[in-house]
């Protein structure tokens, strides 16, 4: 994620990412809308993130778990985690899981096709 929405969702959710992400935000853009909805509901809950990254086309989230996470924390993420299987990674349109040159990622139609352009493999 490029870092200015990554400090968009630090700053407008301190507690939440209080101990900071070692490596920031591990996924695309795509995805910003799924997280800040997640965040504003995560942070009354009073839990902290320590890992937010794409695997095998899906959003992931870690929770710090000296923070005893609830059960509705965990709901919460599995929803969203559902949500990216469904939301195109690089720009937040409906999109589907693709493989792509042995990588898994959920894409729209163009954002599939503009990574393939951008190997200099385009669809005819």
């Amino acid at each position: 994620m490029n870092k200015t929405l990554e400090e968009i969702l630090f700053m407008k959710f301190p507690n939440l990412y209080s101990r900071g992400l070692d490596f920031g935000f591990q996924c695309n853009d795509g995805w910003f809308l799924l997280l800040w909805h997640l965040s504003a509901k995560l942070e009354p809950l009073g839990v902290t993130v320590s890992q937010a990254k794409q695997k095998f086309g899906n959003l992931r989230v870690y929770l710090d778990y000296n923070k005893r996470p609830s059960a509705d924390a965990y709901a919460l993420i599995q929803g969203t985690e559902q949500s990216s299987k469904t939301t195109c990674e690089d720009c937040g349109q409906p999109g589907e899981l693709s493989e792509l040159y042995h990588w898994w990622a959920t894409l729209c139609k163009p954002c599939y096709n503009m990574r393939k352009e951008r190997r200099g493999h385009a669809h005819p």
